[in-house]
C-alpha cells in the first residue's frame, strides 16, 4: 500500500491499477482517494469486492470531481448505497473524462427503500456526454427505476454499453 501511495504522489502508477489482494478498509480507502485526486498517471481503477461502505463511496465519487484523468472505475460488489449513487450523479454532470463505470452488485436504493439517490444519478445521464459504459446490474432495482433509465437513455446518445440485468 505504501508503495502504491508513493507512486500515486509521484504520478508513476501504471495506467490500470487493480487492488486485488490488498485489504483496504475505510481509512485506507479514504487515504487512497485523497492521493488519487491530483494523480495524472492513473487511468483505470478496480476496487471490486473490497467491502467499501456508503460514506467512502461518496468520497470516491467526489474524487472524480477533481481528477480529470480517470477513465474507468470498477466498484462492483461493495456496500454502496443511495448517497453514493447521488454523488456519482453529481459527478456525471461535471466530469468529462469518465468513460466506464461499474456499480454492479451494490445496494444503490437500499433495496428500493430510498430511490432518490439513484434517480439523481439517472437524471445526470441526460446531461452526460462522455460515459460510454455503465453496469448497474444486480442492484435489486424496481420498475420505477427501469422506467427512469429508459427515459434518460432516450436523451443520452453516448452511452453504448448498458448492463441492467438481474434487477
Amino acid at each position: 500500500m505504501l508503495n502504491l501511495l508513493g507512486k500515486l504522489q509521484r504520478n508513476e502508477t501504471a495506467y490500470d491499477v487493480t487492488l486485488s489482494g490488498i485489504e483496504l478498509g475505510s481509512i485506507r480507502t479514504r487515504i487512497l482517494a485523497t492521493n488519487i485526486v491530483r494523480n495524472t498517471s492513473l487511468l483505470s481503477l478496480s476496487m471490486s469486492r473490497k467491502g467499501i461502505e456508503e460514506e467512502v463511496g461518496v468520497d470516491l465519487a467526489r474524487m472524480l470531481l477533481v481528477n480529470k484523468n480517470i477513465r474507468k472505475i470498477e466498484l462492483e460488489g461493495n456496500k454502496l448505497g443511495p448517497k453514493t449513487a447521488r454523488e456519482f450523479g453529481n459527478v456525471l454532470r461535471y466530469n468529462s473524462s469518465l468513460k466506464f463505470l461499474d456499480l454492479d452488485n451494490n445496494s444503490l436504493t437500499s433495496d428500493n427503500e430510498d430511490p432518490t439517490g439513484l434517480l439523481t444519478f439517472i437524471d445526470a445521464l441526460k446531461y452526460n456526454k462522455t460515459l460510454l459504459s455503465l453496469n448497474i446490474a444486480n442492484n435489486r432495482l424496481d420498475d420505477q427505476i427501469g422506467k427512469a433509465f429508459e427515459d434518460a437513455l432516450s436523451v443520452n446518445h453516448t452511452l453504448i454499453d448498458f448492463e441492467f440485468g438481474f434487477n
